[in-house]
C-alpha cells in the first residue's frame, strides 16, 4: 500500500492530479508513510481506501464509546447498546449531548435517531441520490455514494465490507490511464457502451451492458479503462469491496449475463463461490440484479449470518420493508433475516449483500 520514499503509492494514483496534505494520522494508517516527523497523506489514499475498520464491539470501538460517554455524561443503556453506541459515535450527536440529559436512558436512542440529520436510523440508512458527493471533470461525471477522492463525508466511508459505489459516466474516447490498486475486490457494471480494460497481467476486454467485471487487487495490479466508442457515451458502476483475505494473487474474470433471467427475479451476479452464477469474490458477498414489473414483489433471505443488503436503484421506484425509494437512491438495512422488495413502478435495482464486520 505503501513505500518509504518521497512518494506515496497510492491504489487511486493515476485518476487525477493530487495535491499533498499535511495532517497528523495514526501512522498505522495504510496509506501513511513516514517523513521525519511529520506525516503526510494523500487525499486519494485518505479517501479512497482508508483502514479496514474494526469489528463492532473491538477495544478500538470500545474506547472511543467510552470516551464519548464521558465527553457526553451519559451512560449507555443496557436496552441496546450497541445501537446507542452507534449513535454516539456520529458526529451529529456530538453537539446534542445537553438535549439528552434528563431523558430516561432506554428513552435516549430513539430521540438521538431521531434527532439524526444523516437520516439514520437503528440498523439503517438512507442516500438520497442528491446527497451524493459529485465532481464533473469535463470528460468524467462521476457521482460517490461513498467517500471517495476529494469527496469525504464522515459518515459515509463504507457500508460493511462495502467501500466504494461510483456512478460514473466516460465521454467517448477518455477514460482512466494506467493506475494501480491492491487488496480490494473491484467489481464493474456496465450501463450503457463499451469499455475497454488493459491491465498489468496482459488482459485486453471490452465489458458492455449484459457483463460484469472483477479484479481482485491483491498484492498489486494496475490497469486502465477507457471508451472504446468515438461517439458515445459510456456508462457504468464500479464497485469496491475490502475481501476477507490480504495479498491474494491478482486476477481478472469476466461474464456475460443472460439479462432476461434478472425479470421478476433476483438475479446473482457476484458470490463467494467460483462455482456459482456471476463472477467470484474473495468475501462472504453477493450481488443481485432485478429487473421487476410494477407491483412485483419478492422477499429476498439473507445467505450468511451478520451481512447487510445495501440496495442500489437503477431506474424507476422500489420499496425496500416500506422505506421508499426512487433512482439512483441507496438503502442499507442489517441484522435481518430477510426484506421485502416491491416495484412500484417498472424498476431495476441491485442488491449487494455485504458482511457488515470487517
Amino acid at each position: 500500500m505503501f513505500n518509504r520514499t518521497n512518494n506515496p503509492v497510492c491504489p487511486a494514483a493515476g485518476l487525477f492530479p493530487l495535491k499533498r496534505i499535511h495532517i497528523p494520522i495514526p501512522f498505522e494508517n495504510l496509506c501513511s508513510y513516514n517523513n521525519g516527523s511529520q506525516r503526510t497523506l494523500s487525499r486519494a489514499c485518505r479517501y479512497n481506501e482508508l483502514p479496514r475498520r474494526r469489528a463492532a464491539g473491538t477495544q478500538n470501538q470500545e474506547v472511543r464509546s467510552q470516551n464519548q460517554e464521558k465527553q457526553c455524561n451519559l451512560p449507555i443503556p443496557a436496552s441496546d447498546p450497541d445501537g446507542f453506541r452507534d449513535c454516539i459515535l456520529r458526529a451529529t450527536f456530538r453537539k446534542k449531548c445537553s438535549k439528552l440529559r434528563g431523558i430516561e436512558p432506554d428513552q435516549r436512542l430513539n430521540e438521538c435517531n431521531n434527532n439524526d440529520n444523516s437520516i439514520r436510523m437503528t440498523k439503517t440508512v438512507l442516500h438520497k441520490s442528491e446527497t451524493r458527493g459529485h465532481e464533473n471533470h469535463g470528460w468524467l461525471d462521476s457521482y460517490h455514494t461513498f467517500s471517495f477522492a476529494e469527496y469525504y463525508d464522515p459518515d459515509r466511508i463504507q457500508f460493511g465490507a462495502l467501500r466504494v459505489l461510483n456512478d460514473d459516466t466516460v465521454d467517448p474516447g477518455m477514460g482512466f490511464g494506467m493506475h494501480p490498486h491492491n487488496n480490494m475486490e473491484i467489481i464493474s457494471i456496465p450501463l450503457e457502451g463499451d469499455l475497454e480494460h488493459k491491465d498489468s497481467m496482459g488482459n485486453v476486454a471490452v465489458i458492455r451492458h449484459g457483463d460484469v467485471q472483477v479484479m481482485s487487487a491483491g498484492t498489486g495490479i494496475r490497469h486502465s479503462e477507457y471508451n472504446r466508442n468515438k461517439d458515445g457515451l459510456v456508462k457504468f458502476l464500479q464497485i469496491w469491496v475490502f475481501p476477507d483475505q490480504q495479498n491474494v494473487t491478482p486476477r481478472y474474470d469476466q461474464v456475460s449475463l443472460n439479462i432476461s433471467e434478472s425479470h421478476n427475479r433476483f438475479q446473482q451476479i457476484v458470490s463467494p463461490n467460483a462455482e456459482d452464477d456471476g463472477v467470484w469474490i474473495h468475501q462472504n458477498a453477493w450481488f443481485h440484479l432485478g429487473k421487476f414489473d410494477k407491483a412485483v414483489s419478492i422477499d429476498y433471505k439473507i445467505k450468511a449470518k451478520g451481512n447487510g443488503v445495501y440496495a442500489f436503484i437503477l431506474s424507476g421506484r422500489v420499496s425496500i420493508n416500506g422505506q421508499q425509494l426512487s433512482t439512483r437512491d441507496g438503502f442499507g438495512i442489517w441484522d435481518i433475516d430477510k426484506i421485502s422488495v416491491r416495484a412500484e413502478t417498472d424498476a431495476e435495482f441491485l442488491l449487494m449483500e455485504v458482511p457488515m464486520a470487517v
